[in-house]
């Protein structure tokens, strides 16, 4: 039974809406897409392209081996693009290097699906009346937002805070505020959902 007093409902994205065991294994469709769009915005051969994938996926598993001590602040995959692209020599616009993160974490979204019942229950909380939301740690937000796409569910969310764009990974406090500020709702208004204890529920409680 949810209190009177709630209004919205923040999920957590990976482990908790969707299946994202697979996170963090590049396949050839998301290499393909990544040196595709270096390809082209860069405008350099693909023995350069390789070579900015090769820099990027390095720099991505490091920052990935370091996520088990909850570290306060996210590193975006951009600045992880960005340092791959000095080592290389190429030049990208940020504008550039974004067009090159959504054809790649596009593809990765193919390897999320929804965990059971999930499809099922949104629009069930939505007739309820509860504005829903996620909060979730990514390096890029696109990589939920496509997901939701392919599934037909991005408008059932109201706000997608994804701490790469605060700058600050859940359990630290600065996520949930964004959230907060965002729906105009108090803390005791709000339903944090997730799997991990650390991660959703002593830090929002």
């Amino acid at each position: 039974m949810i209190s009177e007093m709630i209004r919205v409902i923040a999920f957590d994205f990976g482990g908790t809406l969707f299946s994202t065991a697979r996170m963090g294994t590049f396949t050839p469709k998301m290499a393909g897409a990544f040196r595709a769009e270096i390809t082209r915005e860069g405008g350099c051969s693909e023995e350069v392209a390789e070579a900015v994938f090769a820099a990027y996926t390095n720099a991505w598993k490091a920052r990935r081996a370091r996520g088990g001590d909850l570290p306060e602040r996210e590193t975006s995959s951009q600045v992880l693009l960005e340092s791959a692209v000095v080592k290389t020599g190429i030049s990208l616009t940020k504008d550039q290097m974004v067009m090159v993160l959504n054809a790649f974490h596009s593809e990765e979204a193919e390897q999320f699906t929804p965990l059971s019942g999930v499809l099922e229950s949104l629009p069930v909380l939505v007739k309820a009346g509860y504005r829903l939301c996620i909060v979730s740690n990514n390096p890029w937000a696109e990589s939920i937002r496509a997901s939701l796409r392919r599934y037909g569910i991005e408008s059932i969310f109201e706000h997608i805070v994804v701490s790469c764009d605060v700058g600050f990974r859940k359990p630290h406090s600065p996520i949930f505020n964004e959230l907060m500020a965002r729906v105009g709702v108090t803390a005791s208004e709000v339903l944090f959902v997730g799997d991990s204890f650390a991660h959703d529920i002593e830090v929002p409680k």
